[in-house]
């Protein structure tokens, strides 16, 4: 009766997932990856935790410093590889199939273009899935430390899933825009460092100022409440675009306001109350969710075209 439940359960998958999945699991590059990954995660976290017992961190603050330090470690490793690494398995999904000649052969058998894209996608964000579950237990280790609650954690792990399936859909979508598997990589790594680390350097040098213009000497939010309300809206939008900067963002709100899941914006004395907006990292997780639908739809759309005009 359990194995009659169970199959009732099964998702069917058609071949070229299949195909897609065993190709990337059972490769020495993923074995390699996870393996240089956790060495790396594991490590740092051992140092960490060494270093703070030998200094004797015994006391609940202590602990919690650790735990708190140990987190932003995970976390920030989790959505630096999964961002970075995701493209390397999508930049040729569509283009090395071209290369190697057997993109015709795809097109001809019963497998449809929403079927190869979902297979590319599907190997490619579950391989990133099993990178972040693979740090799991470094988190919970900082959860017991304290200094982290768990909707923090599960904040940070929404916002590395969701830049694992937008850079997955991005990669794909570029490698069938491109004609070679090396000029579809080097604009996606472009692409993928121009919105990962130039965003955040960007906003991190940009933010102060914007900030002092807006509640400094000149106040732009006195002499001009629409306009001041305006740029900070752009520049919290502009801040969650980046997955970095939207983690940031959401952790100094947290530890400002002591809330999670929206941000404040103040007005001008006298004037309406203040506004309330998504935490970064919800308008990222949405915002990346959007994007991702739409990049997979223009790749089918651009797969479901005669192959002479590709």
């Amino acid at each position: 009766m359990l194995n009659t439940f169970v199959s009732r359960l099964r998702v069917p998958l058609n071949p070229l997932t299949l195909h897609e999945l065993r190709s990337l699991m059972r490769s020495p590059r993923a074995y390699s990856y996870l393996t240089v990954y956790m060495s790396i995660v594991s490590g740092i976290t051992l140092l960490i935790y060494v270093a703070a017992s030998f200094n004797g961190s015994s006391g609940v603050n202590d602990s919690s410093r650790v735990g708190t330090i140990l987190f932003y470690i995970v976390v920030g490793m989790q959505a630096i590889v999964v961002s970075f690494l995701t493209p390397s398995f999508t930049s040729g999904a569509i283009s090395g199939e071209r290369e190697n000649d057997t993109y015709e052969l795809l097109r001809i058998t019963s497998i449809t273009p929403r079927q190869i894209v979902a297979a590319k996608l599907t190997a490619a964000f579950g391989f990133s899935t099993l990178l972040v579950f693979a740090t799991l237990p470094l988190l919970s280790l900082a959860l017991l430390l304290g200094g982290v609650e768990l909707v923090q954690a599960a904040a940070a792990i929404g916002v590395v899933l969701a830049s694992a399936l937008f850079f997955s859909a991005l990669g794909i979508y570029i490698s069938s825009r491109s004609a070679s598997r090396l000029s579809s990589a080097i604009i996606t790594y472009v692409v993928t460092t121009g919105i990962v680390l130039g965003m955040a350097v960007f906003m991190l040098v940009v933010f102060p100022l914007i900030n002092d213009i807006i509640y400094g000497t000149s106040s732009l939010i006195k002499t001009s409440p629409v306009l001041g309300i305006l740029l900070q809206i752009l520049v919290f939008f502009l801040m969650s675009a980046s997955p970095i900067s939207a983690l940031v963002a959401s952790e100094t709100n947290l530890q400002e306001s002591g809330n999670i899941w929206y941000i404040t914006i103040n007005q001008a004395a006298g004037a309406t109350p203040p506004l309330y907006l998504p935490a970064p990292f919800i308008i990222l997780i949405v915002l990346y969710l959007l994007l991702s639908a739409l990049f997979l739809w223009f790749t089918i759309r651009r797969l479901d075209a005669p192959i002479d005009s590709l």
